[in-house]
């Protein structure tokens, strides 16, 4: 099975030139952190908030997962593996099973689909999530199993839990309720103490940040998109640049330990999500 999955791995890899490796690295950053930044800051300050919330609720939930999965199985990575090579293995930090790239795309344009119910972006949908599980292993860095589980827990998380955040009123409890699920594992982890958890405390620490966002926004903010469009892009611009400088800033600042991961990418998001609406709100902008 590992050797006819090399195989196709191989069999793609054949394609490779500078052009296309180029290409094909512009395709795999939409499974990216900051792709999903910007198109998440997009939905939630530009287009529709309740629905950036969910947007948000499902991607946390199906990154926390992944990287549950991810550290359970300890599936090794097909770098190194005779005939493969590797590009952009900056990209490949952690285990292998599932792909993390390919399981956030699908979710994400699983949850937009949703929504959406137009045809012609449901097909842009599926090429996007194809291109982008065929570019990981085009870079060597997965297996096909790995994309194809993560494209089929991106697509189910997204349609499950869209249906449950429409099904509970109070959100701040959902998420509650899910960051919860995920507790014991990040004692286990944190015990545990492997190195490459720290993709999993990364993913928790943003929930746990969106849900003090959530409540605080709720509480003490409540902003509204029924402004000029010209305030909504300024909103946009500068929340994506705090969203991205507090990405890199805490980085800096912080000790690369799994703790302080979890802290790190809470403020990210509470900061991002909670602080950054009030303080536009606050100054009527």
């Amino acid at each position: 099975m590992k050797e006819f999955q090399l195989d196709i791995i191989r069999f793609i890899q054949q394609a490779m030139s500078p052009i296309l490796d180029r290409l094909v690295e512009g395709i795999t950053m939409l499974g990216e952190e900051e792709f999903l930044i910007i198109a998440i800051a997009f939905i939630y300050l530009v287009l529709n908030k309740k629905f950036g919330q969910k947007i948000v609720y499902i991607m946390l939930t199906s990154m926390t997962l992944n990287t549950v999965v991810k550290n359970l199985v300890q599936a090794p990575r097909p770098i190194g593996e005779p005939g493969v090579i590797t590009i952009r293995a900056e990209t490949a930090g952690g285990y292998s099973f599932p792909s993390g790239h390919t399981q956030n795309i699908s979710t994400f344009l699983g949850g937009v689909m949703n929504k959406v119910k137009k045809s012609w972006f449901t097909i842009l949908s599926i090429v996007s999530i194809i291109l982008v599980a065929v570019s990981r292993l085009y870079l060597g860095v997965h297996y096909p199993i790995d994309v194809i589980i993560g494209a089929g827990l991106g697509i189910t998380i997204a349609l499950v839990g869209s249906y449950i955040f429409d099904l509970y009123s109070k959100h701040q409890m959902l998420i509650l309720m899910t960051a919860s699920v995920f507790l014991p594992f990040a004692i286990y982890f944190g015990i545990r103490g492997d190195v490459l958890s720290g993709d999993f405390f990364r993913s928790y620490g943003l929930l746990l940040g969106f849900l003090a966002a959530i409540a605080f926004e709720e509480k003490f903010v409540n902003f509204s998109l029924q402004i000029p469009h010209w305030k909504k892009a300024i909103r946009f611009v500068l929340g994506v640049a705090l969203l991205l400088g507090l990405q890199l800033g805490l980085k800096l600042l912080f000790p690369d330990y799994f703790i302080f991961h979890m802290l790190r990418y809470f403020l990210i998001a509470f900061i991002g999500l909670g602080i950054y609406p009030f303080l536009f709100h606050h100054f009527r902008f």
